[in-house]
């Protein structure tokens, strides 16, 4: 019998550790009993140092009442039912409330049945003395449970010493509903704070310290690796990132955004991706126009099952609109179909399997469905195959642009905003080119549309490359590393331009509320990023080490590929937008006629397959187009040969 009930004596302290707080039963318990033994004990002391305690029968009704009392005043004030490790100032304050509100309610029934008086000389002094050591006991007691949990959790194994960045008052509850999850595999040990306001503070006793670039001293002292972040505080990272990752300490981010005490904090949290630390400020919208500019309007999305598309259809959806995705990916189509349905179940949505180079579906889709706004994205954008298969970029890029806005103007659309690139400009690559030639006819097809008196609104958005896309370089690095490496890259002084696909999916939509026909759009970019120090610092954000955990090796400049990209020719200049990050280009244009004729050539070629003359007629479109580590370098050589031979011969 005492060997079962020792097992269950031990299940539940094990229990009560294990789940890291005490029931309220046992805390009422514990205070209850403190209460009794504070009495009696300050009763002894008291007789030792003042010798006025007479023996008398009635001490036995005033330690009776001195205990029920302030048992009653325990369960009025409920000092027990927090979480002691947790307690803080709000806690002692209701712990000193209590304690007076008994030392007072006993002071009352004192006057009138003078039991003190019966037993002690000084009635006032003794009974000042009881309700201090009362409180001394309560307050030593929770201080003691605070203390001995903390240690037992820094003992935990389990548990990941971590350090919490903390940017304001209001991370407490995040710190404290973490101390609280028994299921958390991370132990905050250190509060960082940036603002230096806190330093030497302590929250729920975890300390709060100064951040002054030595985060290394401080992962050291700490005994830790691991710095966690709110997910709504990573703009505030700024030079730690780098610091991090030259101390080895990991990054993880929480994207927790409440704390009701029911999270799993263990679940929602990961490792810092490298899209967190690209330090841009995302494009702040006016969403008024938005809202005015697609509420109940019909909106077709060429494209709009791939990485740029699709975002676009997702943040179409917020503004009540109509969407038609017109798409020849039919399982990104079904997948896109599918989310749209469970997270924007009130979006009138239609998937149209189609391409746009099929002229006939395409009109077919504008007949039946009268699109009010549409946004060509559909492209080939992969600058090695579009190198090995010209005819495809212009049959894909060229010719499907040409067929998107043609019908525009056919039926009236009202605004088509068409997804360049920045590869566009100055092209050394068929895909740019391909892009830059569509950009040409757009503009020059809207000139002159608009002096034939035609209402259709026709822009141009350029960026740069967008994380996470499919077949950019972030996802592919992350596979490489996953494998084991080793991380390729094509050069070690290339440098891009980047953005996340929000933020691009964000441009293209502003673009359409405030163009007014014409515009190439270009927008503030930030600083441009070396793709090695890209790959180094995804390697140490995976928690590995450049060049001895993951190997990186040079593979030379792929065909059409050039060490750096632009926004905007030399011939060109910008204006700016009511948005500060967003500008106008100021490009040169064909007349309709010329460049229509020219591109007509160029699908004609195309449908010949003749890549080198497809090539050619390429090049005279685009002057600026300069063939870079390509099969295509020749024909930049045929022309230099010709304009030296016109000088000659001039």
């Amino acid at each position: 019998m005492d060997e079962s009930l020792n097992q269950k004596v031990a299940k539940w302290l094990t229990r009560v550790i294990s789940n890291n707080y005490m029931p309220k039963w046992a805390v009422f318990i514990v205070d209850c009993t403190l209460i009794a033994a504070s009495f009696f004990t300050a009763t002894f002391l008291w007789q030792s140092i003042m010798l006025d305690f007479n023996t008398n029968p009635t001490f036995q009704y005033l330690s009776l009442l001195y205990i029920g009392i302030f048992i009653l005043a325990t369960l009025l004030f409920q000092t027990f039912s927090g979480i002691i490790r947790f307690s803080g100032v709000y806690d002692t304050l209701r712990l000193v409330v209590m304690v007076i509100f008994g030392g007072v309610t006993f002071y009352l029934f004192n006057i009138k049945l003078k039991l003190v008086e019966e037993n002690f000389q000084s009635n006032e002094g003794v009974i000042v003395f009881w309700v201090f050591c009362t409180f001394t006991l309560l307050f030593t007691f929770r201080k003691a449970v605070r203390f001995t949990y903390s240690y037992w959790q820094n003992k935990k194994d389990t548990q990941k010493r971590t350090i919490i960045l903390f940017n304001n008052e209001g991370h407490a509850d995040f710190v404290k509903l973490m101390l609280a999850d028994s299921r958390s595999s991370y132990i905050p040990v250190v509060l960082l704070d940036k603002t230096g306001k806190m330093n030497g503070m302590r929250i729920s006793n975890v300390p709060v310290i100064s951040y002054n670039n030595n985060i290394g001293y401080i992962a050291s002292k700490y005994k830790t690796k691991t710095l966690l972040i709110l997910r709504n505080d990573l703009a505030t990272l700024n030079g730690l990132s780098e610091d991090c990752l030259n101390n080895d300490v990991d990054m993880m981010v929480s994207e927790i955004s409440s704390f009701d005490g029911n999270v799993n904090f263990s679940s929602n949290v990961h490792r810092i991706q490298i899209e967190d630390l690209l330090n841009r400020d995302v494009i702040e919208r006016d969403t008024k126009p938005l809202e005015t500019l697609f509420y109940h309007r019909t909106v077709m999305v060429t494209g709009g099952a791939g990485s740029i598309g699709s975002e676009i259809v997702r943040q179409l959806c917020k503004y009540k609109c109509d969407v038609v995705i017109f798409d020849s990916a039919e399982s990104p189509l079904h997948s896109i179909s599918l989310e749209i349905a469970e997270k924007y179940p009130n979006t009138n949505l239609t998937c149209i399997i189609g391409d746009v180079r099929n002229i006939k579906k395409l009109e077919r889709a504008f007949e039946e469905y009268q699109p009010d706004i549409v946004f060509h994205a559909a492209a080939y954008k992969h600058v090695p195959l579009m190198e090995d298969y010209p005819e495809e970029a212009i049959l894909a890029n060229v010719l499907g642009s040409k067929n998107v806005a043609d019908l525009c103007v056919k039926h009236s659309v009202k605004k088509m905003v068409m997804v360049s690139t920045d590869k566009a400009v100055n092209p050394t690559n068929v895909m740019g080119a391909s892009k830059r030639i569509a950009e040409q006819y757009v503009n020059a097809l809207f000139t002159n549309h608009l002096q034939q008196g035609g209402n259709t609104k026709m822009v141009t958005t350029r960026f740069g490359n967008v994380l996470g896309s499919n077949g950019s370089v972030v996802p592919i690095f992350k596979k490489q590393i996953a494998k084991g490496g080793p991380i390729t890259i094509t050069h070690r002084d290339i440098i891009r331009y980047f953005m996340t696909i929000p933020e691009a999916c964000s441009l293209v939509l502003e673009a359409g509320s405030m163009g007014n026909g014409g515009e190439v759009f270009v927008f503030d970019m930030g600083r441009p990023v070396k793709i090695y120090d890209l790959a180094v610092r995804m390697v140490k954000l995976s928690g590995l080490k450049p060049d001895t955990d993951i190997k990186i090796v040079e593979t030379g400049l792929r065909p059409g590929e050039k060490l750096y990209e632009e926004l905007l020719t030399s011939s060109e200049n910008t204006q700016p937008t009511y948005n500060e990050k967003i500008m106008i280009a100021k490009v040169n244009t064909m007349p309709y006629e010329k460049v229509s004729h020219l591109v007509s050539n160029l699908i004609a070629e195309a449908n010949n397959g003749n890549k080198i003359e497809v090539v050619r007629l390429m090049k005279e479109i685009v002057p600026e187009y300069k063939s870079n580590n390509s099969i295509y370098e020749s024909l930049d050589i045929e022309v230099k040969q010709e304009q030296l031979e016109s000088v000659l011969l001039s």
